[in-house]
């Protein structure tokens, strides 16, 4: 019996180190990344970033592959990320470009990182894949009026630049932690005339989202890994109690 439960508790461990590392591998952390940029209005080839400033040029843009970005300006040389990442499908999405708005598209034909001898680009499109609403870039070699570019850089970051008008320095926050957010407040105010049980029951699940969306936001994992880990520390305790319980008989 002892065995069974020592083997138990060390598959538990195992998930959750592997879930850990799996997620942390496949995480770039794009405040501060510096995305390269080949193109103004061009077209989407393997292992390049462009970038796309007009409605007629999304069409030949071949827009299957990529991470697409959308932006809007808030001032000279400064755009601010309107909504989450449209990640690669394999058929162009439809996009409108509304005016002060522009695409940042990444593309690699890999998102697994520990492949970045052969696919050159696959951790900018990782790191292009957890830009969040709210985020800014600022640019460097690229001119996006005259549509040239010179070494090209798409520089992210989680705080307005200084001396924009009107924007806050506060970072930028994910959307999944905002609606878990919300969720979570809207819980909390459910009417007082349901059952003890009842109240309870939801005041927990609200909890519980908001403190997974909190670790999620914080840490970069995935609901997914984050449920795993959960899961297996409850494993943990569960065989732990069982063999304490066994000691006093």
């Amino acid at each position: 019996m002892k065995k069974l439960l020592t083997l138990v508790m060390t598959a538990a461990l195992i998930l959750t180190l592997s879930s850990i590392f799996a997620s942390a591998a496949d995480t770039i952390d794009p405040d501060g990344y510096k995305f390269d940029i080949k193109t103004i209005n061009g077209k989407v080839e393997n292992e390049i970033g462009i970038i796309i400033t007009s409605q007629d040029a999304i069409a030949s843009a071949n827009l299957n592959w990529p991470v697409i970005i959308i932006c809007e300006k808030v001032s000279d040389n400064v755009y601010k990320v309107k909504q989450d990442p449209i990640l690669p499908k394999g058929t162009a999405p439809s996009l409108t470009l509304n005016k002060d708005e522009i695409i940042i598209a990444i593309h690699s034909s890999s998102s697994d990182i520990t492949q970045k001898e052969q696919y050159k680009n696959v951790e900018q499109k990782v790191a292009a894949s957890n830009v969040k609403p709210g985020m800014y870039f600022t640019f460097e070699g690229i001119d996006l009026e005259k549509g040239t570019v010179n070494n090209g850089k798409a520089i992210c970051s989680a705080k307005a630049p200084e001396n924009v008008p009107g924007e806050s320095s506060k970072p930028a926050e994910s959307s999944e932690a905002s609606s878990a957010a919300s969720s979570a407040a809207a819980s909390s105010a459910a009417p007082q005339e349901e059952s003890n049980g009842t109240s309870s029951i939801a005041a927990s699940a609200a909890s519980s989202s908001g403190v997974t969306s909190e670790i999620e936001a914080e840490s970069g994992l995935s609901t997914t890994t984050i449920i795993i880990i959960i899961a297996a520390v409850v494993v943990v305790v569960a065989v732990v109690g069982i063999i304490l319980a066994k000691k006093k008989k």
